[in-house]
């Protein structure tokens, strides 16, 4: 009874099994078609043209690391032609040496002259004396003074003769001044008049270091320590007049002109403190100038009251301003009437 009870309870289930599987069956069946048909697209669809730089770069992508075939053989070939040009050049390198051995065991004057050769190419920490004074010589007579100068400087410490040192400086101070080296010259100069203080070219050593110092000296606004120590080698050479007389007046018209430039520059500091309102320190500029300057330059006494007047106008001493105009039309009424002609062209201007 209960087996009969089950088979009629299974039968119509045993349908509904069946359409399950064979829907499932014909949905992967599908799938797989398609995915077929998908592969078979791919593979018979015509591939698109790929430039040199893209399939190097699919290449590189997939071997990493590995550089292309023809790369490779390139780099190989260009390293063995390198390798075979070394070679090449080292067999010829062994052949000319082996070469000059023999000819120089055979010819032993071809020896001397391939050691001469050698000892020609010193250099100038390594030359004696007397090479570096025929290379020195070489060089002036090819008007090459840049370089003569090194050979000079290198024979000074190594000359032992103590009246060839004398030339050597003289030489090597008028090279230094030709070539401007004026700082350079000036000392070679300098220790030139120490070492021979009694020697005919002292006078001549003594000029060319003032000239030296003078040709350094810079404008009006600028330091004037140069023209100072020039203005000092003037009066010092100018002290030894009675024994040098070669070069004394070109000597009085640098120190002259030294004293010129040195009052320009004294009065443009004036001016500066004057219009600055620092009356005092303008007061002692124009003191500095009176005692400096004044006794060697006669000259400059009328612009001189003309600086006083300015200045007792500007400190607001009226009589001592009037003072000062009256000495300077009394004593040099043509700078005083020059002054009145500027003034009144200033004013004139002024107005427009």
């Amino acid at each position: 009874m209960v087996s009969a009870l089950i088979k009629l309870h299974i039968k119509p289930i045993i349908p509904f099994f069946v359409i399950v599987i064979l829907i499932t069956g014909s949905v992967i069946s599908k799938n797989n078609n398609e995915a077929s048909l998908k592969k078979i697209q791919t593979e018979t669809r015509p591939r698109k043209k790929r430039g040199k730089r893209q399939h190097k770069l699919s290449q590189q992508k997939e071997n990493p690391g590995k550089k292309t075939t023809k790369l490779a053989q390139q780099e190989k070939a260009g390293k063995q032609k390198k390798k075979m040009q070394k070679k090449q050049q080292n067999k010829k390198a062994i052949k000319v040496a082996q070469q000059e051995i023999k000819e120089s065991d055979q010819q032993p004057e071809k020896k001397k002259s391939i050691i001469s050769l050698q000892k020609e190419r010193k250099t100038i920490s390594t030359m004696s004396f007397e090479e570096l004074k025929n290379s020195k010589n070489q060089l002036l007579a090819s008007n090459n003074k840049t370089i003569a100068i090194k050979y000079l400087e290198k024979m000074v410490p190594l000359c032992n003769d103590f009246e060839e040192l004398k030339l050597i400086m003289l030489e090597l101070a008028d090279l230094l001044f030709d070539t401007g080296k004026l700082e350079k010259a000036g000392k070679m100069y300098t220790e030139f008049t120490k070492l021979y203080p009694g020697s005919d070219k002292v006078e001549y050593a003594t000029y060319k270091n003032i000239l030296c110092a003078f040709y350094s000296v810079f404008e009006v606004d600028r330091d004037q320590s140069k023209t100072k120590e020039a203005l000092e080698l003037t009066e010092q050479f100018l002290a030894r007049s009675d024994l040098f007389t070669t070069y004394e007046k070109d000597v009085k018209n640098i120190n002259k002109k030294c004293h010129e430039k040195l009052v320009e520059s004294e009065i443009n500091i004036f001016t500066f403190y004057m219009n600055k309102g620092s009356l005092t320190a303008a007061q002692k500029r124009l003191d500095g100038i009176r005692k400096d300057f004044l006794p060697q330059l006669p000259s400059l006494e009328a612009r001189f009251i003309n600086l006083e007047c300015q200045l007792a106008q500007k400190q607001n001493n009226t009589k001592l301003a009037e003072q000062k105009r009256t000495e300077l039309t009394q004593k040099f009424p043509e700078y005083s009437t020059k002054l009145t002609a500027n003034k009144t062209k200033r004013s004139f201007v002024h107005r427009f």
